[in-house]
C-alpha cells in the first residue's frame, strides 16, 4: 500500500505543479499581448508625430506645440511597457502563482529593457501628405 501512496502523491504533485506552470504561462502572454498592443500604439504616434511635424512646419513652423501631447503620450506608454515586462519578470521569479506569490530566491534578476520602437519605424508606411 505504501508503494501506491507514493504514486498518488507523486501524481497529484505532478498536477499541482502542472497547473501553476499554466498560470504563469498564461499570465506572462496577457502581460506581452498588452505590451504588444501597447507598442503599436507608440508606433501608430511615431507615425503622427511626423505627419503632424511636417504639417505644423510648413503651415507656421511651430512644430514641437504640434506635437507636444503625442511625445508625452509615448512617454507614459514606454512606463506603462516597462512596468508590464516588470511584472513578467516578477512572474518568472517566483515559486507559486495566485493570491500568495512567493519570490524565488533569485538575486540575478534584471530589470526590463526599455523597448526601442524607433528602431522598427519603416518610412514605406508613412501616410502621403495632402498638398491643399
Amino acid at each position: 500500500m505504501d508503494f501506491l501512496d507514493k504514486v498518488k502523491k507523486i501524481a497529484s504533485d505532478v498536477a499541482s505543479t502542472s497547473s501553476k506552470q499554466s498560470k504563469k504561462l498564461y499570465a506572462t502572454a496577457k502581460l506581452n499581448l498588452e505590451i504588444s498592443n501597447k507598442q503599436k500604439k507608440v508606433k501608430e504616434l511615431y507615425k503622427e508625430i511626423g505627419f503632424e511635424a511636417y504639417k505644423s512646419f510648413k503651415e507656421d513652423g511651430k512644430v514641437l506645440e504640434a506635437i507636444q501631447s503625442r511625445l508625452e503620450k509615448i512617454d507614459a506608454y514606454e512606463e506603462e511597457i516597462a512596468e508590464l515586462r516588470k511584472k513578467i519578470d516578477s512572474l518568472k521569479n517566483t515559486e507559486e502563482v495566485g493570491v500568495e506569490d512567493i519570490p524565488a530566491p533569485d538575486s540575478q534578476a534584471v530589470e526590463a529593457d526599455v523597448y526601442d520602437g524607433q528602431s522598427e519605424y519603416d518610412e514605406a508606411e508613412t501616410e502621403p501628405i495632402d498638398e491643399e
